[in-house]
C-alpha cells in the first residue's frame, strides 16, 4: 500500500504572505474567535488583513511563520522578547489593526488581559494562529507545521502557549504536549477560551543547525531553511501585540 509522502514545512517568505491571508482568512471565517472578535461587516477581508499583517508579513519578517511547501497548512507563532521589524511594517501595526477590529478592539484586548495570568510568567513562544485548507484537512499537516515551531521552541528550552476558543482543539495540543492551564470568558459574555501550555524540554531527537535552520531527522519532514525571499529586517522595534486570536 502506497502512502503520500509529507510535504516539506518551510519557513515562510514574503511572497507567501498573499496566499498564507487568504488561506487563513477563509480557514477561520466561522470560527469562534473570529465571529466575536471581527465584525461582521466584510469580515471575510478584515480577517485577511489581519492575518496579511501578522502571519504573512510579520511573520515573514520575524521568522515565526511556517507553512507547507504547496502552503495547504501554516502556523504562526510569536517568539519572546525583542522582534526586529521594518519601519514600514511597524508603521502598518501600529495603524491597521483598530480599522480591521472596528469597535471590538477594546473587548479583544480585555480578553487578553483575562488569559494573560494562565500563560506563563516568563519568555515563551505564543501559537498564534494554525490553519489547514479545507480539502487537505485530516492529513496531519497541521500537527505538521506546528512541530516545526516547537522544535524551534525546544532548542531554546523554552516553554510555549496556546489559546482556543473551540474546546474539540484542545485534544491536538494535548497530543503535543500541551496541558490544560484552565479557561476564561470573555468579560463582555460573548466568548470561552482554553488556555493550554508546553513545559520547557530540549529536543530528544538528533537535530543540527545547519545554515540557519533546524533540521529534524525523524519522519515527520524538513524544515527547510527561509527562501530567496527573505530579507533581514532593517531596524529593532517592539512587536505591538500578540493578534490574531
Amino acid at each position: 500500500m502506497m502512502t503520500t509522502p509529507r510535504p516539506a514545512v518551510r519557513l515562510a517568505t514574503f511572497e507567501d504572505a498573499g496566499p498564507i491571508a487568504d488561506l487563513l482568512a477563509d480557514a477561520f471565517l466561522d470560527y469562534e474567535w473570529s465571529r466575536w472578535a471581527v465584525p461582521a461587516d466584510n469580515r471575510r477581508e478584515r480577517l485577511r488583513g489581519l492575518h496579511l499583517l501578522y502571519a504573512g508579513l510579520l511573520g515573514a519578517e520575524a521568522g515565526s511563520t511556517w507553512v507547507t511547501d504547496d502552503i495547504s497548512s501554516v502556523v504562526n507563532w510569536v517568539k519572546p522578547g525583542r522582534t526586529p521589524i521594518s519601519d514600514a511594517l511597524r508603521a502598518r501595526l501600529d495603524e491597521e489593526p483598530a480599522a480591521l477590529f472596528g469597535d471590538r478592539l477594546e473587548a479583544v484586548d480585555a480578553l487578553d488581559a483575562e488569559t494573560a495570568p494562565l500563560r506563563p510568567a516568563g519568555p515563551h513562544w505564543y501559537l498564534a494562529t494554525v490553519g489547514t485548507r479545507p480539502d487537505r484537512r485530516r492529513e496531519g499537516l497541521a500537527s505538521l507545521v506546528i512541530r516545526a515551531g516547537l522544535a524551534a521552541c525546544d532548542q531554546a528550552g523554552l516553554p510555549a502557549a496556546v489559546e482556543t476558543s473551540n474546546e474539540a482543539n484542545c485534544r491536538l495540543y494535548e497530543r503535543l504536549g500541551f496541558q490544560a492551564a484552565g479557561d476564561r470568558t470573555a468579560p463582555d459574555g460573548g466568548l470561552r477560551v482554553w488556555v493550554l501550555v508546553r513545559p520547557a524540554r530540549r529536543l530528544t531527537g538528533r537535530s543540527r543547525a545547519v545554515a540557519g535552520m533546524v533540521v529534524l531527522v525523524a519522519t515527520d519532514g524538513l524544515i527547510a531553511p527561509r527562501g530567496p525571499a527573505w530579507a533581514p529586517p532593517r531596524e529593532p522595534g517592539w512587536v505591538p501585540d500578540r493578534r490574531p486570536g
